[in-house]
């Protein structure tokens, strides 16, 4: 996987132990989120998970995403979750993403 940015090692683990769980050759790695070496995002066609680690430990903050294909800009948060345990978050994003 590739990231044009390096980012926070809670991230870059995160996305290893990912990687090992599920099949990500349908999904791409964004970061809309330059500035924030705490954030990433997970996407595949016009569905969104954004996750990020900022002050949690071992812990993960996410959004659920439904991008509008003609905006960039604009999105619908379908669902959030705070202070989520990893094993959970892993579970959320291959449901949503269905990976």
């Amino acid at each position: 996987m590739e990231l044009g940015v390096e980012k926070d090692k809670s991230v870059t683990d995160f996305l290893g132990r990912l990687e090992l769980a599920a099949d990500l050759t349908m999904v791409q790695f964004v970061d809309y989120w330059d500035a924030d070496l705490c954030a990433i995002g997970v996407k595949r066609e016009n569905r969104l998970v954004y996750i990020s680690t900022f002050n949690l430990e071992y812990k993960y903050y996410y959004e659920l995403e439904l991008l509008d294909e003609n905006e960039v800009d604009k999105y619908t948060v379908l669902q959030r979750g705070d202070d989520v345990a990893e094993n959970v978050l892993i579970s959320v994003v291959k449901e949503f993403l269905n990976i």
